[in-house]
């Protein structure tokens, strides 16, 4: 029965996997499209409207998505499941608009006191944004935790696929803004997603009557969400302070090249995309069934562990021919890359690390250590960003998520024990730090391949008994795929 699942989680995963590296592709081809086509100022200008963007998700969302995904499966009735959407959906929304209105009065006051305020348009544009990410956010977090592993590969393809090919229609075609065109782009892609998202699962997204039977506790709900609103509010102030660091110390272009390494990441982070879709759901229900059941959490972890690491080692050896992509505009990137790239990694392998903390209900866990890793970040981003610029701030950030998955997993382990033989994961980061150092500040040699085999050989002997399994599954996926083409 346990193989069973473990095959049933890698399927879904390999189906999430071969969809998101489609999604690699089409960002592969987009990205460098768009970085060529619009100026780094506008695509830095954007990145900080993205940055209050997330953290008006965050704050109007009140944690209720994690709520969403914690409770769940408490109950197999669909109505509880729409009735539970329906509350954790409405809330934010209500928040948004209180949000939109406050914002414009504060505006309109500002402007008459003399003092500078985001324009009318930018303005709007920013809570536009903030409702289709907010609704985009559910649509996922819905196809995710139905399991519906193809269409969630999908989506992402059709927003990334969206985004791009509006985005050069009008930049091609139109004389405006390419501020604006990029804003609007976004905006269409996510509310176009969400059209998708919520057709597929129609039967969740339907209305409930108040007077339907199944009854929430709504006190609940908002006790375990609220910790992790502000935890994540922190967590989004973490995730930006490098740009705001960049901002405050450098230009909006240093913005719109350090943006661009960014989002190359975000393409390239076709493991952590498809590993974090359905590990938190699986994990959940697996505690659910079998408490008492550890192996599962284990085999989790080792499996991304050794992936997530080979993986940036790879990034980092290739991070000169990725920048090429981008335009000469953008060199400046391929120093940023090496650090950024801990980003994907830590959060990734600290999700299976950190089950404990959700599986306990101890949301309040998360806000000691993203308040933590937020002043890290803080204080490695005033001290680095103005020596080193946006490099400073990528290094800042790399050694914050370090710090971030110490945390997460010793937090975790306090309330619940994995013995995840944390001594391998660690030797496998030191030799990848190492190798990050020297690839920030030399480009593409013969030494960098010595280290990427040295970090991918340390990696595959700390995780060696592993390996028989993932050949015999990978031999099963040939076997099934050669079977469909024949």
């Amino acid at each position: 029965m346990a193989e069973k699942k473990e095959k049933s989680f890698l399927n879904d995963f390999f189906t999430l996997g071969v969809g998101t590296f489609l999604y690699l592709l089409v960002g592969v081809i987009g990205t460098p499209i768009i970085t060529r086509l619009v100026d780094p100022i506008d695509y830095g200008k954007m990145s900080m409207i993205t940055v209050y963007s997330g953290i008006g998700v965050l704050v109007c969302g009140l944690g209720l998505d994690q709520a969403l995904a914690r409770f769940f499966y408490q109950e197999e009735n669909v109505d509880f499941k729409r009735k539970l959407l329906q509350f954790c959906c409405a809330i934010p929304l209500m928040f948004t608009a209180a949000l939109g209105v406050l914002l414009f009065v504060f505006r309109n006051l500002s402007s008459a006191l003399g003092y500078e305020m985001i324009s009318l348009t930018e303005l709007i544009l920013l809570i536009l944004n903030v409702v289709a990410q907010l609704l985009h956010r559910y649509g996922m977090l819905v196809l995710r935790l139905r399991y519906s592993t193809k269409m969630h590969s999908v989506v992402n393809i059709i927003q990334k696929a969206s985004y791009i090919i509006v985005t050069v229609l009008f930049v091609c075609s139109t004389n405006i803004d390419h501020f604006l065109i990029l804003a609007v782009s976004t905006i269409f892609s996510s509310f176009f997603a969400f059209f998708v998202e919520a057709i597929h699962e129609r039967d969740v997204w339907k209305p409930v009557p108040v007077s339907s039977k199944p009854s929430l506790n709504k006190s609940e709900l908002l006790k375990y969400s609220i910790p992790l609103m502000f935890s994540g509010g922190i967590s989004m102030l973490f995730n930006s302070l490098d740009r705001l660091a960049i901002n405050h110390f450098c230009t909006l272009s240093d913005v719109g090249v350090y943006a661009s390494a960014m989002n190359l990441m975000a393409v390239f982070s076709v493991i952590k995309t498809s590993f974090n879709a359905i590990w938190m759901p699986s994990a959940v229900k697996h505690y659910e069934e079998k408490p008492e059941d550890k192996r599962f959490y284990q085999q989790g972890n080792a499996f991304i562990s050794a992936l997530m690491i080979i993986f940036g080692a790879a990034v980092v050896l290739f991070k000169d021919l990725f920048v090429l992509l981008l335009g000469a505009e953008y060199h400046e990137a391929s120093k940023i890359i090496p650090f950024l790239m801990f980003e994907p990694i830590m959060y990734t392998v600290s999700e299976t690390t950190a089950t404990g903390i959700v599986v306990q209900k101890k949301s309040a866990y998360q806000l000691a250590v993203a308040g933590i890793s937020c002043l890290i970040n803080f204080i490695g981003n005033t001290m680095l960003t103005p020596l080193l610029g946006p490099q400073g701030a990528a290094i800042s950030t790399g050694i914050s998520y370090i710090v971030f998955f110490a945390l997460r997993t010793h937090l975790a382990n306090k309330v619940f024990y994995v013995d995840y033989k944390l001594s391998r994961f660690g030797a496998s980061t030191i030799a990848l730090l190492i190798f990050a150092i020297y690839g920030s500040f030399h480009s593409f040699s013969i030494i960098q391949v010595a280290m990427f085999l040295a970090v991918t050989v340390i990696t595959l002997l700390s995780y060696r008994e592993y390996i028989p399994f993932a050949i015999r599954y990978g031999k099963q996926i040939v076997n099934k795929l050669l079977k469909k083409k024949n």
